[in-house]
């Protein structure tokens, strides 16, 4: 139920279909976790927690680590997109015959 709208069988299969397979979300969720480490490093570094030098962190190397993130962002939108098109198309093959 979602919003006071229960979904049907149908509506569950679908969505069970789009999924994409767990490995590829594994995959997905380490890229992800690579990312909040390297942005925490950074972050731990620029606080002068660590034993390089502060100004080792620079701005660079931010935007550098935000890059990675929004590339890993376009990966996982672009498997998400790629799952839910073919399980559209199998529903619809399936319907016509």
């Amino acid at each position: 139920m979602l919003f006071g709208k229960t979904s049907s069988e149908n509506d569950k299969a679908q969505m069970l279909a789009e999924r994409p397979p767990r490995w590829a979300g594994r995959i997905i969720s380490a890229l992800y976790l690579v990312w909040f480490l390297l942005f925490s490093l950074w972050g731990v570094g620029k606080l002068g927690w660590l034993p390089e030098d502060r100004e080792t962190f620079t701005i660079w190397w931010l935007i550098a680590i935000n890059g990675y993130g929004v590339v890993v962002q376009w990966i996982s939108y672009s498997v998400d997109r790629h799952y839910r098109t073919k399980a559209r198309r199998g529903l619809r093959s399936a319907a016509a015959e």
